[in-house]
């Protein structure tokens, strides 16, 4: 599959379709908000990790706040933070992303995770049987056999990008993971772009009412 046959959806799509995979796009804004909320918190005195390594725990936990009410699951596995579906058809692994996260498809310039992906992570995407069974075989051979069709689970990635006062976001479904890079995307979901504005406020899990100082608005 190349860049060409991916599907990309924004605009008025993204809503209809997060409501398919049984995601309220509200919460799926609510943790993107909270990676904007954690890189304007940090500061020069912040070692250079602060950011995007509170950004990522904030974010999963924010994430995993608004959809374990309606059925939804914390997972680990071999390291991967994981919230799975309550069919466990779908998991949602965040991650912060490359300049090209929530911008339309380049042709050999595909956007994916900042950072290289880890062995684990990798072999989760590209054999979904590791999920149902919890086994990993760190020195299988990548073209050795493995067996029966892995099961329909599919790992999709909530990846973020910090472009100044803007914070873009996708919601992306893998094709593959080689030498640690996203192969290509199946399915990009390109979410609502948010303008940060200069005094956020953090929204608690008991005072989910609490609106940041953030406007949202669609990319046209």
């Amino acid at each position: 599959m190349n860049l060409a046959e991916c599907i990309e959806i924004q605009g008025e799509g993204v809503e209809e379709r997060l409501r398919e995979l049984g995601l309220p796009l509200d919460s799926a804004m609510d943790a993107v908000r909270t990676v904007g909320l954690m890189h304007a918190l940090a500061v020069g005195n912040h070692p250079p990790w602060y950011g995007g390594s509170t950004a990522y725990g904030e974010s999963t936990k924010v994430l995993r706040d608004r959809l374990m009410p309606l059925g939804w699951t914390r997972f680990n596995f071999q390291g991967s933070d994981l919230t799975r579906s309550p069919d466990g058809s779908i998991v949602i692994r965040t991650r912060g992303g490359n300049s090209r996260v929530g911008l339309p498809g380049i042709p050999g310039k595909p956007a994916g995770p900042k950072h290289p992906i880890g062995k684990a992570t990798a072999e989760m995407v590209n054999d979904p049987r590791v999920l149902i069974d919890g086994q990993l075989d760190l020195f299988r051979d990548e073209d050795e056999p493995v067996g029966d069709a892995p099961p329909d689970v599919k790992t999709y990635w909530l990846l973020t990008y910090v472009d100044g006062a803007s914070l873009r976001s996708e919601l992306s479904y893998a094709l593959g993971v080689k030498k640690g890079k996203i192969v290509d995307w199946v399915e990009r979901i390109l979410l609502p772009e948010i303008h940060l504005g200069d005094e956020p406020e953090v929204a608690t899990e008991d005072d989910q009412d609490t609106e940041a100082e953030i406007v949202v608005t669609e990319k046209s």
